[in-house]
């Protein structure tokens, strides 16, 4: 099975968008992965890996979470959804404050 895990920035408050990513995962793929970890970070980081593999880097592309689905389920062998049909966006919320990171 498949090992997935969220890095978050934590003084950032990117909590909602890791939990929200985590159960989006769970709910589309859990059958396919062995779980979503949570990862506690710094510096404004908000990465998604899949058995080591970075499928989204919030340094490379606004947060979206079609596109960490796009990613996650392109890495799962055994995933055949269509990401673009699972996700039910969340408001951005948590931008990342000047000073926080």
């Amino acid at each position: 099975m498949t090992s997935v895990e969220v890095e978050y920035c934590d003084p950032c408050g990117f909590i909602d968008r890791a939990t929200e990513t985590q159960t989006q995962i769970l709910e589309s793929c859990g059958e396919t992965v062995d779980g979503v970890e949570l990862v506690p970070g710094e510096d404004g980081i908000f990465e998604v890996r899949v058995d080591d593999v970075v499928v989204f880097d919030v340094d490379e592309i606004e947060y979206d979470l079609t596109t960490i689905m796009e990613g996650v389920c392109g890495q799962l062998s055994d995933c055949d959804c269509d990401p673009r049909e699972l996700v039910d966006e969340v408001p951005d919320s948590n931008d990342c404050s000047p000073g926080c990171c």
